[in-house]
């Protein structure tokens, strides 16, 4: 076979407007799927299986793997017990890579609209930011992965939502874009950033998906979004000194969480 890249790329132009015209499936000579990425001088290719790179660092399918190993293995020699392993400098450099690589592949994941493969590296990407803050010192390094979390957390929480539609479950994908919202406020307030949750582009892409969702499939408003509505008109009320309004919502949200309670 010849090694020019025109015999595979004939026919495939690259798109300089449109990119998910620049991406696709195919199975390789080994039989498993590839991301196959057309790039405007050539070909990039990932593994839909296991590392995007399809390598099996230490024998393992994956970084994340590894580490849950050799953790297990301290814990087996230590009673039980994590308390002082610490990766090594080595380790957490390929784990920072493994990151970029995961990332990369969840976007063309969401291009191809294979919302199982996008919502599973970003829970892979989650998983590893944890094990860096929980086996590292440097909290510089810590911070420049963990800063991202509230994106991954969205990309997770969108990827999810998606596929509840696809099963016809519709109340479930509102379900979904609550706690991911939910998750990315707890993340604010654990880093007593509270005054980024209003700011938030993350929730704000949420927020604007569950209301797409709704308007699209009449998904009827649930509890907790009623609940919400309620507390900000209140608030609201409040800063206008408009206290019988503010008492009636008060009234309404004691109700509602009454219900919540009985239920």
């Amino acid at each position: 076979m010849t090694s020019d890249l025109n015999y595979i790329l004939g026919g495939w132009e690259y798109d300089p407007v449109d990119e998910t015209n620049n991406v696709r499936k195919i199975i390789g000579i080994d039989g498993k799927e590839k991301i196959q990425v057309r790039a405007q001088f050539g070909l990039l290719q990932m593994e839909v299986e296991g590392r995007p790179d399809g390598k099996r660092p230490y024998g393992r399918k994956s970084l994340l793997e590894y580490v849950e190993d050799i953790v297990g293995d301290y814990k087996v020699a230590h009673n039980r017990n994590a308390e002082g392993f610490k990766l090594d400098a080595k380790v957490v450099e390929e784990i920072r890579e493994e990151i970029t690589d995961y990332y990369q592949r969840r976007v063309l994941f969401f291009q191809l609209g294979d919302y199982a493969g996008a919502r599973d590296d970003a829970q892979h990407n989650l998983d590893l930011i944890a094990v860096l803050k929980k086996y590292v010192d440097d909290n510089q390094l810590i911070l420049s992965h963990e800063k991202w979390t509230p994106f991954i957390l969205m990309d997770r929480t969108r990827a999810q939502a998606v596929i509840r539609i696809g099963q016809k479950q519709l109340a479930r994908a509102i379900e979904e874009i609550d706690s991911g919202i939910g998750e990315i406020v707890e993340f604010y307030r654990e880093h007593d950033r509270e005054d980024l949750i209003e700011k938030s582009q993350e929730i704000g892409v949420l927020k604007n998906l569950r209301e797409q969702l709704r308007q699209k499939y009449h998904i009827p408003l649930s509890d907790k979004e009623i609940l919400e509505k309620l507390r900000k008109a209140q608030q609201e009320a409040i800063e206008e000194e408009n206290y019988e309004r503010a008492a009636q919502l008060r009234d309404q949200i004691a109700r509602l969480e009454g219900k919540k309670l009985s239920s």
